[in-house]
């Protein structure tokens, strides 16, 4: 998390984009996870164990959560908003024209691809496969 930081802002702040380039080779080659300079993570977040991670370009909440394998990307160059209090659990994806509402997990191995996710809701499944549980726990780490 440090170095996503410390690479977010010397691009922002000083437009140093061969540091920050650097950086975030650095980050990927000792922590596996591909969190891009450019890319707008919120001011809370929380890389659980992020080996293959891949956080593209999206919109971001508060009080997200990720675990190893999990992928914010686009398809057909769109892509995903989320809402406050995500939860993408090992091995899920949320891709292309998706918006997630507030307080929703995603289950492990799950796929979102172009849907919507209403807050307080648990995603399993793929899209040709998939159920939605209410849930109205929010993440107590945050608490």
């Amino acid at each position: 998390m440090f170095l996503y930081f410390a690479a977010n802002t010397v691009y922002k702040d000083n437009n140093q984009v061969e540091l920050a380039t650097k950086i975030f080779l650095l980050n990927k080659y000792l922590h596996g996870i591909d969190a891009f300079y450019e890319v707008e993570l919120p001011d809370f977040f929380l890389f659980v164990h992020p080996l293959g991670t891949v956080l593209g370009r999206g919109n971001y909440s508060n009080y997200f959560i990720v675990y190893q394998r999990c992928n914010i990307g686009s398809n057909h160059d769109i892509y995903p908003s989320m809402g406050e209090n995500l939860i993408m659990h090992p091995g899920s994806a949320i891709l292309g024209n998706c918006k997630v509402g507030d307080n929703c997990r995603l289950a492990t191995g799950s796929l979102m691809l172009d849907m919507d996710l209403e807050a307080n809701s648990i995603y399993i499944g793929n899209p040709s496969n998939y159920s939605i549980k209410k849930s109205n726990a929010r993440p107590s780490i945050w608490l």
